[in-house]
Parts: C-alpha cells; sequence; structure tokens
C-alpha cells in the first residue's frame, strides 16, 4: 500500500506558478525587474519572520513566470513593503 509520503508532490511555490500567468521573459527590463525580485526574495529568506511566508513564496512563483505584467505589479507590491 502505497502512503501519501511517497507520492511527490510539488513544492509551494511550484504549485502557486501554475496557476499565474506565463510570460516569454522577452521583454525590455526583464533583467532588472528579475534582479529587484531576486534581491527581495534573498531579503526575506534571511528574515526569520518572512523565510517561506506567502510573500516570500509569491515572489518565488512569480520570478518564474515571466510575465511582464505580473513581475512588474509584484515589484511595485515589494516596494511599497520596503523590500528593496
Amino acid at each position: 500500500m502505497r502512503t501519501y509520503r511517497d507520492i511527490m508532490q510539488d513544492s509551494p511555490v511550484e504549485e502557486l506558478r501554475k496557476t499565474l500567468p506565463r510570460g516569454n521573459a522577452q521583454w525590455p527590463a526583464f533583467g532588472d525587474v528579475w534582479s529587484n525580485l531576486q534581491r527581495a526574495a534573498i531579503a526575506m529568506s534571511l528574515s526569520r519572520q518572512h523565510y517561506l511566508s506567502d510573500l516570500h513564496v509569491r515572489t518565488m512563483a512569480v520570478m518564474g513566470t515571466g510575465h511582464e505584467e505580473a513581475m512588474k505589479a509584484h515589484q511595485l507590491l515589494l516596494r511599497s513593503y520596503g523590500w528593496f
């Protein structure tokens, strides 16, 4: 009998990434936006209060989409929270 532990599952980041819109990451300033999101994700990972919080997981998921509007909107959200 197989148990629930034996079944491979997606991480919370991958589950959320599948629900977000997909992009091709071929737009101007992609690298700048991605590096800003990466900087905020690293800062959250170093914070005990925010490590793997909903905002941290969503940041990592948005980074993997390559969708221009989603990434820029999340960058503005993180900027308003003061992550960079």
